[in-house]
């Protein structure tokens, strides 16, 4: 005889219906087009255009700065009309200024260009996990949670290593066209999503927690303190590994992703049983201690671990 426990999973709504599994790949297609570009990035700025370290610093960071700004706004934008509409038009946003790279011939065009990219960036990853959540059963909402999230990493562990091989046995050149490619692609699925007329939030009275949600800070500070070092990180480990004498460097996020895949699996059937507060802590901690790691011991065997 089967238990309560498995007659309650049984009875539990599919997640995988066809919208949420189209949204799971548009948002793996459009994240692969972000990590095969920006693993390759600062290799293309300090090899090829012979940029300074400081000049490839700030044209990665300008991109994650706009996406920061453009979130507070983004989200009463998705409270306040169709989350599928602003979906689509951010998704073709951040596909054009994908395509527009091939018009980059130094960093000042990349400067700006990265800027544009960065506010459609926090626009469509807004926008897109919204959906994502409206198109989940309210059951399994923090496993739809965690499972949109893997989409992300399984673009992060497939999209460095191809760049870099692209990079390294061809040219930057050959990194944007199949960047542009699983953009447009991943715009094609985001047009086929159908989603459920909601009614957009109505308030005439614009007040700062339309933007701001003052509960939110403290967590927000602790995401941001390692989103920072998160960013950088990204940023930057290729780099680091060459010039530490680490070869293979793209299997570092091969690696990166497949923990962080098993993180957001485990983490959304805990975050389901009221255990946010704890699993933030654990993963901000987990992830100091790694870094410190990372920094002191350059070597193959921390890099890959």
């Amino acid at each position: 005889m089967p238990s309560e426990q498995q007659k309650t999973a049984d009875t539990r709504p599919s997640l995988w219906n066809r919208n949420f599994s189209l949204v799971f790949a548009a948002n793996f297609l459009m994240g692969f087009s972000f990590h095969i570009f920006g693993s390759t990035l600062p290799l293309h700025l300090t090899i090829d255009l012979h940029a300074g370290k400081d000049e490839a610093g700030l044209v990665l960071a300008v991109y994650v700065i706009a996406a920061l700004i453009c979130r507070p706004f983004s989200g009463f934008l998705a409270d306040s009309f169709s989350r599928k509409k602003l979906y689509v038009l951010s998704f073709a946003l951040f596909t054009a200024f994908a395509a527009s790279y091939f018009w980059a011939s130094d960093t000042h065009i990349f400067l700006i260009l990265r800027l544009l990219h960065g506010f459609a960036w926090g626009l469509v990853s807004t926008a897109g996990s919204t959906l994502a959540i409206d198109l989940a059963p309210s059951e399994r909402r923090g496993e739809s949670i965690g499972y949109y999230g893997v989409s992300s990493n399984i673009a992060m562990a497939v999209g460095p290593m191809t760049g870099l091989f692209l990079f390294e046995h061809l040219s930057f050149k050959a990194v944007l066209p199949v960047s542009v490619t699983s953009c447009s692609l991943g715009l094609i699925l985001a047009f086929l999503i159908k989603s459920q007329k909601r009614e957009p939030i109505k308030n005439d009275v614009i007040s700062l927690d339309r933007f701001l949600f003052l509960d939110g800070i403290k967590p927000g500070l602790t995401m941001t303190s390692v989103a920072i070092a998160y960013g950088a990180m990204m940023s930057f480990m290729a780099i680091f590994g060459k010039e530490n004498g680490i070869h293979n460097t793209g299997f570092f996020f091969a690696i990166l992703a497949v923990g962080f895949i098993l993180s957001r699996v485990i983490s959304g059937k805990f975050y389901d049983k009221g255990y946010s507060r704890s699993i933030g802590s654990v993963g901000a901690i987990s992830a100091g201690i790694v870094l410190a790691f990372v920094a002191l011991f350059p070597n193959p065997v921390v890099y890959f671990s």
